[in-house]
């Protein structure tokens, strides 16, 4: 009975891993892989740049980083950056972005290699 106990558990380890966020950043809420969304969002992204998200501010790339994509900007040195609420409304806007964060996913605004903001919810929008 013990030996069965333990063969269980040892089988039933891999799909808990899996399951479990802390084990494995890529698994959704619901079961899904948040990395490999985030990758085909990243590489929708990749398709329409360079292009402004906003007056003076323009994604060179989206890269796929676990699962989170990450926009690296180029801003008009005039320009004064949006906050946390402003970078949300952009990420919302964008349809595959706000996807990937209601699937779990983040988004990353990172300029010079400094993350400015990352977006975990669309929620603070509405």
């Amino acid at each position: 009975m013990r030996l069965a106990l333990v063969l269980l558990a040892m089988t039933a380890m891999p799909a808990f891993a899996q399951m479990n966020p802390v084990k494995n950043p890529c698994a959704g809420a619901g079961g899904g892989d948040i990395c490999a969304a985030a990758k085909g969002t990243a590489q929708a992204m990749n398709r329409n740049l360079l292009r402004e998200i906003a007056p003076g501010i323009r994604v060179q790339s989206a890269d796929q980083g676990g699962p989170q994509v990450q926009l690296d900007l180029t801003v008009a040195a005039d320009l004064r950056l949006p906050d946390e609420v402003g970078f949300a409304r952009l990420a919302c806007a964008e349809p595959p972005l706000a996807a990937l964060v209601l699937r779990g996913g983040q988004v990353a605004y990172l300029l010079n290699g400094k993350t400015l903001a990352t977006i975990t919810s669309c929620e603070e929008v509405n």
